[in-house]
């Protein structure tokens, strides 16, 4: 896992420079000129991609998207219409049962409007789909996902930020900034490996764990809580920020701890959440970019070197891998073959 994560600037760099190149969308980038729904169908940690990709999406290109997790898609939407809507089916392995159980259902009327971000070629997904993006990560091993998720989320923001430019809107993420983004993921990771360690150690211990986030946060704080449950073992809880006062506060005891990511633009609301948790004497862990307000108002304080709305939440969830895999050591756990799951999950 350590060297998966630290192998995620330089998939960074690879999967930038695809997108980069304008024959590499050409045959997907025409789905888009037509403003209709788009539904990011995916399971784990690719669902918690498509919950970023979504506030990608509809933020920088407008375009109305819907994440769903895809076990639950042949349920809820039973009139998606042929050849309207858009279906991006995302799968590391490309062998997900819940994500090809989707296929199975709309590869015949809706195979015009399917795409696949997919990393591993020659699966089921690639094959049957004929639009497809490849992740480019190279062989992901450990069973937590960590740069086919990072690939998978660099891909909807060059998706938003090229729909929006095909729209003729001014490209809302420039080029000097995606040129910076892997020397931003190197530095959030070298960092967070010392900085880190004196909240691993203090986490270790805890029988619960939130992760709250508010806005394009919420998807950051989702996988991050899916790494802690999977190699830490430690009951973990996601939820929107603005949601844990609607009753989960209850369980908020004095010393209890929690983990909040933010940017800076979603400050004012972060704190307002903050408080709620402070005035209970719970203690937080606050992971986000350089605001005032956040080193006053957390127990412990993690800057990610970046304040772009856009970039924070990727590289706080870069910093949570790094979090969870630390818990990971200090508890004596192996990180890569988690108990009772598997890399690949091949069944309903």
């Amino acid at each position: 896992m350590l060297k998966e994560i630290n192998e995620q600037p330089e998939r960074a760099a690879a999967i930038l420079n695809y997108l980069e190149e304008k024959e590499n969308l050409s045959d997907i980038l025409p789905l888009f000129k037509k403003a209709r729904p788009a539904y990011l169908i995916g399971s784990g940690s690719s669902y918690n991609a498509c919950l970023i990709g979504s506030y990608y999406l509809n933020h920088l290109a407008g375009l109305e998207s819907y994440p769903v997790v895809a076990g639950a898609f042949n349920e809820l939407f039973k009139t998606v219409k042929a050849n309207r809507d858009i279906f991006i089916l995302v799968s590391q392995s490309g062998e997900t049962k819940d994500v090809i159980n989707v296929l199975n259902r709309l590869e015949n009327d809706q195979a015009s409007s399917l795409v696949a971000i997919v990393n591993v070629l020659g699966s089921s997904l690639h094959l049957r789909v004929k639009r497809h993006i490849p992740l480019l990560t190279g062989v992901e091993i450990s069973v937590p996902a960590t740069k086919t998720f990072l690939n998978q989320v660099l891909i909807f923001l060059a998706l938003a930020n090229k729909i929006a430019v095909l729209n003729g809107h001014k490209a809302p993420v420039p080029a000097r900034v995606w040129k910076s983004l892997p020397g931003l993921i190197k530095t959030t990771i070298d960092r967070a490996r010392s900085e880190l360690l004196p909240l691993a150690r203090t986490l270790k211990n805890k029988k619960y764990l939130p992760f709250l986030g508010h806005g394009i946060s919420y998807g950051a704080c989702q996988e991050g809580a899916l790494k802690f449950k999977e190699i830490t073992y430690i009951p973990c809880e996601a939820m929107y920020s603005s949601e844990f006062k609607h009753g989960p506060l209850a369980v908020i005891s004095p010393e209890d701890w929690v983990v909040f990511m933010s940017t800076k633009q979603d400050a004012r609301m972060t704190i307002s959440h903050v408080n709620e948790i402070a005035c209970r004497r719970g203690k937080i862990a606050l992971l986000g970019p350089a605001v005032e307000s956040f080193k006053l108002n957390s127990d412990f304080y993690f800057e990610i070197p970046s304040d772009n709305y856009y970039l924070s939440p990727i590289l706080s969830a870069v910093a949570g891998q790094v979090l969870a895999y630390l818990v990971s050591q200090e508890l004596g756990l192996d990180p890569d073959q988690p108990r009772n799951i598997s890399k690949t999950l091949t069944v309903d």
